[in-house]
């Protein structure tokens, strides 16, 4: 769609050129899909800009064959690569709606129109795609599942507890990821924050702003908090497959391990949202601007 770019990012320090030599190599499996959700998005006409952070030369090499721009990236956190590409695809010509994606999210890239549509017309400053029950349910491995609908239920009930919802409002799937941005509203996800904790109390990886929560969560709540449009559109997003296969085969004999790390994500995630909240509403926070 004219005026429209996909920013992603990349990281697969294992994966390795031909075949799947096993289901349980993840990051052959994920940077696979990588691959065909970038060609696939370059073959229909979108500009692609991925920033790659210590994937191998072969897979940079087979990156770049995709006809992709591509950034490499240094920083050992997550928030830095994804503000790289905001920042390069902010400043190309014409842009009206940047889209952000995790890179193994191949079946999006079917629905990017409707994403971005509401965006291009001005109908929309952000939008948040939501996971059609059916498919979600049935796609995904199911502790993924269950873990996300808790996640998503406490967000929104936050988000509403802080007017930042209204209660007629539609519920936002925000843990699904994927964001489409305006130009406008890609400024909210380049400011940066910091976590001040002096004591130490949270000792969740997940609350710390550079990986997650600078780029792709506190932008949505900067923009509930300032009154932008922050839509949601619903699609019939599938799961791959054969990721699906590679994380049961991970988690088989150790779901309570990978439970817990869910549960920890929402936790981390979660508290760093409110902790942002607090601080957008001058209440004692310890989140604050990074100088």
């Amino acid at each position: 769609m004219i005026g429209s770019i996909l920013a992603t990012t990349t990281l697969y320090k294992d994966w390795y050129p031909g075949k799947l030599k096993n289901i349980a190599d993840t990051d052959k499996v994920r940077g696979d899909q990588a691959l065909e959700t970038i060609k696939t998005a370059v073959d229909l006409g979108y500009i692609v800009i991925v920033a790659d952070r210590l994937s191998p030369q072969e897979f940079v090499e087979e990156l770049s064959s995709t006809g992709a721009v591509i950034e490499i990236e240094s920083e050992s956190k997550r928030s830095p690569g994804r503000r790289r590409v905001f920042t390069r695809a902010s400043t190309i010509p014409g842009t009206r709606a940047i889209i952000w994606t995790e890179a193994e999210k191949t079946d999006l890239i079917k629905h990017l129109p409707a994403l971005c549509l509401p965006v291009i017309e001005n109908e929309a400053d952000l939008v948040i795609p939501k996971r059609e029950e059916a498919l979600f349910k049935a796609s995904y491995p199911r502790y993924m599942y269950e873990s996300e609908i808790v996640a998503n239920r406490l967000t929104n009930k936050f988000f509403r507890k802080y007017s930042l919802l209204a209660q007629s409002d539609l519920d936002l799937d925000i843990f699904f990821g994927p964001r489409v941005f305006s130009q406008e509203t890609i400024r909210l996800a380049l400011d940066r924050y910091k976590l001040v904790d002096e004591r130490k109390t949270y000792r969740n990886e997940f609350i710390d702003p550079e990986e997650y929560l600078n780029t792709t969560y506190f932008p949505v709540v900067a923009a509930l908090f300032q009154r932008k449009k922050v839509i949601s559109v619903t699609i019939p997003f599938k799961y791959p497959e054969t990721q699906r296969q590679n994380e049961e085969t991970a988690s088989e004999g150790n779901i309570e391990i990978f439970k817990e790390y869910r549960r920890n994500q929402r936790k981390g995630l979660m508290q760093g949202m409110i902790e942002f909240a607090r601080y957008l509403r001058n209440e004692k926070s310890i989140i604050t601007i990074e100088d």
